[in-house]
This record gives structure tokens, sequence and C-alpha cells, in this order.
């Protein structure tokens, strides 16, 4: 798998990551919106820490640094 997020990217998706875990353990929202939260901010974190996501790759985008490719 080839890197296709740059730092900026990267750092985006951690933020919103920890935010949506945070936000999962201390709203008390109800249903499916907090497992719906918890499951987008894994995502996130999971492509972040892994420096691919395949949305990426399904649409031909990459933000990733020339030099770190």
């Amino acid at each position: 798998m080839k890197r296709n997020i740059g730092k900026l990217d990267k750092t985006i998706r951690i933020i919103l990551g920890v935010i949506g875990v945070v936000v999962f353990f201390y709203v008390p929202l109800s249903g499916i919106w907090s497992y719906l939260i918890l499951g987008s901010s894994a995502i996130m974190l999971l492509t972040a820490l892994m420096n691919w996501c395949p949305m990426c790759v399904i649409t031909g985008m990459n933000t990733c640094e020339i030099g770190n490719r």
C-alpha cells in the first residue's frame, strides 16, 4: 500500500477521531448516533495511523507530499 495521506490530512483525521471518541464517552447521545460517531472516529484514526485511505484510492485523491509517496 502506498501512502496517500499527507501530514495535514493525518493531523486533521487524528484530531477529529479523538474528538469523536470523547463525544462518544462524555456526551449522552441515544440510539445509533453514538455508535455512528464511534465507528467514524475509529475509521479516521485507523486511516491516519496507516497513512492510507481506501476512499482516496477509489476517488484518485492523494494528499501525500511528492517526496514521501
